[in-house]
């Protein structure tokens, strides 16, 4: 009779699971993998405003220069109520798979480094920056990244998980589209860097 080993069961952190799993995340590491972190922060912001029950007037996709997109939304004029409760829940779903969207998590954790700026309260930002999935800094600041928005999240690919390459303009607007027509009461515009 031969004797069975017990199975041995190796338990990862949510964190560590996209980082190594990523592929049951998003559906390639190409310039597939790398449109679907575009999806899946404009769909993690659709759905925060949807939460909050605000009405989001737009989001803009700016494709940069250094291979990383950076993604803004823009309500019009936002109760400072609105402005506290935004800023709390985007803090909680950028650092937690079970608190919201599960696609702003996967984004930090498949993004060498993600910079978030959050519009807090009148005259307040509150700026976070995560590496690879962690939180690294968190800090209050005076000044609106962007003018006009609310949120500001740029995110710099992990380029060693996802294949090497550039965000492609009429690919993002392509996957885009159908975002844009599910949601067509908020304008969302894709802009490639100038130059």
């Amino acid at each position: 009779m031969s004797q069975s080993s017990e199975p041995e069961i190796t338990i990862i952190s949510s964190l560590e699971a996209v980082r190594l799993r990523h592929n049951m995340f998003i559906e390639a590491t190409d310039q597939r993998g790398l449109h679907q972190l575009i999806t899946y922060t404009v769909d993690s912001l659709l759905w925060h405003y949807r939460f909050l029950k605000q009405p989001l007037a737009a989001i803009t996709v700016r494709l940069e220069r250094d291979n990383s997109a950076t993604i803004t939304s823009e309500v019009s004029r936002p109760s400072e109520s609105f402005l506290e409760r935004s800023a709390q829940q985007m803090r909680k779903d950028i650092g937690n798979l079970y608190t919201g969207p599960i696609q702003i998590f996967v984004v930090s954790a498949l993004c060498d480094r993600l910079s978030m700026t959050i519009h807090e309260q009148e005259n307040q930002w509150r700026s976070l920056v995560s590496e690879r999935g962690v939180v690294q800094s968190e800090e209050v600041v005076a000044n609106s990244p962007c003018r006009g928005c609310d949120i500001q999240i740029r995110l710099w690919p992990d380029f060693t998980i996802l294949d090497p390459g550039n965000f492609d303009y009429e690919r993002t607007r392509e996957v885009l589209q159908p975002i844009a027509t599910r949601n067509a009461d908020v304008a969302i515009t894709v802009v490639e860097h100038a130059g």
